[in-house]
C-alpha cells in the first residue's frame, strides 16, 4: 500500500503489525505516524493541483512549501512550486499590464524563461506598439490612421477591464467628435466655395468632410447635387442657341462635375468644340 503511496490503507496496515508483533510497537508506531503524515502531504499536493488549475498561485505556493524533504512528494512538490512562482510572476505582469503598466510587465516578464512569458511579452509589446503608432497619428492630426490604430488596439484586446483597451475606446470617442467637427467645418467652407462660384475648391473640401466624418455622410448629398447642377448646366447649354452662353454652361459644368462622371466627359469635349468655332470666327 505505502508503494502504491496508499497511505491510510498504509497506516492500517502499520497499526496491525502492531497488534500481532507488540515487541515491535515503537517501530510500527512511527510508520503509522510517518504513513499519516504523508497521507497529510497527498492531500496538500491534491489541493496545491487544483490552485494552480484555478490560476491561484500564491496559495498553491504555500501548499507546496508545507511539503518536507524527506516527504515521497518533495520531488514532485518543487517542480510545481517552480510553476507556481513562474504563475504568479505572469499574473503580476498580467495584472501590471491591464493596469496600464506595460513597462513594468515587460520587467517582470524578462525575468520569466517560459513560453508563456515570452508569449505575453510579445503580446503586451504588439499593444503597445498599437498605442504608441496612433498617439503619434494623433499628434500629426493624422485623424483616420489614428483612427485605425486605435481600432486595431481595440480588436487586439478584449478584456473590457484592461487599461489600454478603455484608453482606446475613450481616443475614438473623442476623436469621433473632433472628426464630426471637423467635417462641419470643411462642409460649412465648401458651401461659402460653392456659393463663390469656386466649385472645384468646394468639390475638394464637400469630398474631404465626406471622408472626415465617421459616418461617412456629411457632404454627400452637396457632392450629389453639385453633380445634378453641372449635368443641368451639361443639358441646358446643349439647348442654348448663344454659342458663348453655352461656352459658359459647358465650363461651370466642368467645374462642377467631378472628372471620372460621363457627363463631365461629354461636356469638355463640347467645350473644346465650341472653342475651336469661337476661335475662328
Amino acid at each position: 500500500a505505502a508503494l502504491r503511496q496508499q497511505w491510510a490503507a498504509a497506516r492500517r496496515w502499520a497499526m496491525k503489525l502492531c497488534d500481532e508483533f507488540p515487541e515491535e510497537k515503537e517501530q510500527t508506531d512511527m510508520l503509522a505516524e510517518r504513513y499519516q503524515e504523508f497521507e497529510r502531504h497527498a492531500e496538500l499536493m491534491k489541493t496545491a493541483k487544483e490552485r494552480l488549475s484555478a490560476e491561484r498561485f500564491p496559495e498553491a505556493e504555500h501548499l507546496l512549501r508545507a511539503i518536507p524533504e524527506g516527504s515521497p512528494y518533495f520531488g514532485e512538490a518543487g517542480r510545481l512550486l517552480e510553476r507556481a512562482r513562474a504563475g504568479r510572476q505572469y499574473a503580476r505582469a498580467l495584472a501590471l499590464y491591464n493596469q496600464g503598466d506595460a513597462e513594468s510587465a515587460l520587467e517582470v516578464l524578462g525575468s520569466e524563461d517560459t513560453d508563456a512569458a515570452r508569449a505575453l511579452a510579445r503580446y503586451v509589446e504588439s499593444v503597445t506598439a498599437l498605442r504608441k503608432e496612433a498617439l503619434a497619428e494623433q499628434r500629426q492630426m493624422r485623424l483616420v490612421r489614428a483612427q485605425e490604430r486605435w481600432q486595431s488596439l481595440v480588436q487586439a484586446e478584449t478584456d473590457s477591464d484592461n487599461h489600454y483597451r478603455k484608453e482606446a475606446l475613450r481616443e475614438l470617442d473623442g476623436m469621433n467628435r473632433r472628426r464630426r467637427d471637423l467635417a462641419r467645418e470643411l462642409a460649412g467652407q465648401a458651401a461659402e466655395m460653392n456659393k463663390d462660384g469656386r466649385y472645384e475648391k468646394a468639390r475638394e473640401l464637400y469630398e474631404g468632410a465626406l471622408f472626415m466624418d465617421p459616418e461617412g455622410l456629411l457632404g454627400a448629398d452637396a457632392l450629389d447635387k453639385m453633380r445634378e447642377d453641372g449635368r443641368g448646366d451639361y443639358r441646358r447649354a446643349l439647348n442654348e442657341q448663344d454659342p458663348r452662353e453655352a461656352l459658359y454652361l459647358f465650363t461651370r459644368a466642368c467645374r462642377r462635375l467631378p472628372p471620372e462622371d460621363k457627363y463631365y466627359a461629354w461636356a469638355a469635349e463640347k467645350k473644346r468644340e465650341l472653342e475651336e468655332k469661337l476661335k475662328h470666327r
